[in-house]
C-alpha cells in the first residue's frame, strides 16, 4: 500500500470515529440476522461497513450467540468426547459414527481424505457463520471448517498415515467463532 492510500485511509477512518446516527442498526436486530433470522438487508449491511456502533453491537451479538450455541452443545453433550458408536473399515476406508454425526476417512491415490457428516440435529445448533473443529483426545484437530448450513465438510488428512491408531481414539466436536 503506497503512502498515498494509506493516508486516504486513516483519514476515512478517523472520520468514521464520529458517530453521525444516520446509520444505525439495533442490537436485536444484529443478534435476530445471526441467530433466527431473516439476514441483513443491503441497507443494514451498508451500515456494518459505516457506522463504528454497528459493528460493536454486532461484535456483541455475535459473541452471544456463539455462547448460547456452545452452551446448548454443552447441554447436548456434543462438546464432550466421544468413543465410536460403531466403525466399517476396509483397508482404505474407514466409517465411524459418533452421536450426532459420523466421520469418514478414505484413502485416495497417495493422500488420505476426512469427510465429517454432521446430524440434523447438531447442523440446527450451529450458526451459519461459525466454525467447528473435530479434536480426538490428544488434542490434535482432524477437520476445521465452517459448514455453512450443509451437513457435511471434506478436507485432506492433515495428520500421520497410521491412520487405524487415530481411529481408536476418542474424539468431540468443538464450536469457535
Amino acid at each position: 500500500m503506497n503512502k498515498q492510500s494509506l493516508h486516504t485511509l486513516l483519514c476515512a477512518v478517523t472520520e468514521q470515529q464520529k458517530e453521525t446516527g444516520q446509520h444505525y442498526i439495533s442490537y436485536h436486530r444484529l443478534h435476530r440476522a445471526l441467530s433466527t433470522g431473516p439476514s441483513l438487508n443491503e441497507a443494514e449491511k451498508e451500515t456494518l461497513w459505516l457506522s463504528p456502533a454497528a459493528r460493536r453491537k454486532f461484535c456483541q451479538a455475535r459473541k452471544t450467540v456463539l455462547n448460547t450455541a456452545r452452551q446448548q452443545w454443552h447441554k447436548n453433550g456434543l462438546d464432550t468426547p466421544q468413543q465410536r458408536l460403531a466403525a466399517s473399515s476396509e483397508q482404505s476406508r474407514y466409517d465411524i459414527l459418533y452421536e450426532g454425526y459420523r466421520v469418514i476417512l478414505e484413502q485416495e491415490r497417495d493422500n488420505w481424505v476426512i469427510s465429517l457428516v454432521l446430524s440434523a440435529q447438531v447442523l440446527d445448533q450451529i450458526p451459519v457463520w461459525a466454525e467447528i473443529m473435530l479434536v480426538d483426545e490428544q488434542g490434535e484437530v482432524w477437520l476445521q471448517g465452517c459448514p455453512n448450513g450443509g451437513p457435511d465438510m471434506m478436507s485432506e488428512w492433515q495428520l500421520g498415515t497410521a491412520i487405524s491408531s487415530y481411529v481408536s481414539r476418542s474424539v468431540r466436536l468443538q464450536l469457535e467463532h
